[in-house]
């Protein structure tokens, strides 16, 4: 998109290139609606499609140029995975979550480089966010709180949850316990 790539070329090599990963961990979902708590979290190099939307368009006309449903995130949403960040700031016009990039070393960012939300926590099953929030640069807009110096070039998300633990599967031992 940053390199005046059109939707259906940006959708063809993120088919190549994400969304075979995002397949693959689509089997977690079915391990939360079958009741195991359920994180997934990293860098996933792709941006969400709860955050780019008609909406969003007029509001970063640097990064958003127009929507799109990036395929990676919804189908980790269909397969029953949420977004933390997502679930505790549902509107992106006001809440936006930015994670790339705090520059290296921060708060350098190279000329040209897109600001986007790619670093993710989803879950699932007996999980309910309570909070979201950034960490990253110090002074950084949008950031929650900081660490000086701060390591990295992406900002991290923080998520706190309520999780129902599974019941304890039935213990059997061939020996006596001691």
């Amino acid at each position: 998109v940053r390199d005046g790539e059109g939707v259906a070329a940006v959708l063809a090599l993120e088919e190549q290139t994400r969304t075979p990963s995002a397949r693959a961990l689509q089997p977690l979902g079915k391990l939360g609606t079958e009741g195991t708590p359920v994180f997934l979290t990293g860098d996933f190099n792709t941006p969400s499609h709860r955050d780019w939307t008609p909406a969003m368009q007029g509001l970063r006309p640097d990064a958003i140029r127009y929507p799109v449903a990036w395929p990676s995130t919804a189908l980790l949403e269909a397969a029953g995975l949420r977004d933390s960040f997502r679930e505790a700031h549902p509107d992106p016009t006001t809440v936006p979550g930015l994670t790339w990039t705090a520059g290296m070393p921060a708060p350098y960012i190279r000329p040209r480089e897109t600001l986007d939300r790619i670093d993710f926590i989803f879950s699932g099953g007996p999980v309910a966010t309570l909070d979201s929030r950034v960490f990253g640069e110090p002074g950084g807009s949008g950031v929650d709180a900081s660490v000086t110096p701060w390591p990295s070039d992406h900002r991290a998300v923080v998520s706190t949850f309520e999780v129902l633990p599974l019941a304890a599967p039935a213990m059997i031992a061939v020996e006596p316990a001691v």
